[in-house]
């Protein structure tokens, strides 16, 4: 399915995007409802959306993304 390596990148990433007090439930919904947002294939996989977000350069924008909801 996905190799070792890609798996490490995205759990790096995902990890890299959530906030210290932010719950796992709230912070994969905000993950979901930004990629649905803009328009990401797969949006039900954080780890992709995560992986996603960094490449597209995008990290400041999923992180005021509904902040505090």
């Amino acid at each position: 399915m996905y190799s070792k390596q890609y798996l490490s990148m995205n759990s790096n990433n995902y990890l890299l995007l959530k906030e210290e007090n932010e719950t796992l439930v709230s912070f994969k919904k905000r993950l979901q409802n930004f990629a649905i947002a803009n328009r990401f294939a797969r949006p039900a996989h954080a780890a992709y959306v995560a992986d996603r977000i960094i490449q597209l350069n995008l990290t400041d924008q999923f992180k005021s993304y509904q902040r505090g909801s």
